[in-house]
């Protein structure tokens, strides 16, 4: 299960960088919201084999989803497009 979720989330984060090179900002702040999902399904598997230190690593996980539904709401306010 680990190891199909990594997959996922390599997947999700080469995706999400091909939208940042063509500036399509909304598709990147819903991937970024399901990549740190995922993440933090990884890290909690991990730590329900026995490594607890990593629940830790879920902090900056749940940061990029607020930080993406932020970006969501600020590109809803413009009409989907980025600043100039």
């Amino acid at each position: 299960m680990i190891t199909a979720l990594s997959l996922v989330g390599c997947t999700l984060a080469m995706i999400s960088s091909w939208f940042v090179a063509h500036g399509r900002l909304k598709p990147v702040y819903v991937i970024g919201i399901a990549l740190n999902l995922c993440f933090i399904a990884i890290n909690a598997l991990l730590a329900m084999g026995g490594e607890s230190g990593v629940l830790l690593l879920t902090v900056p996980s749940a940061w990029g989803i607020v930080t993406s539904i932020l970006g969501l709401r600020r590109l809803a306010g413009r009409n989907g497009k980025p600043a100039n």
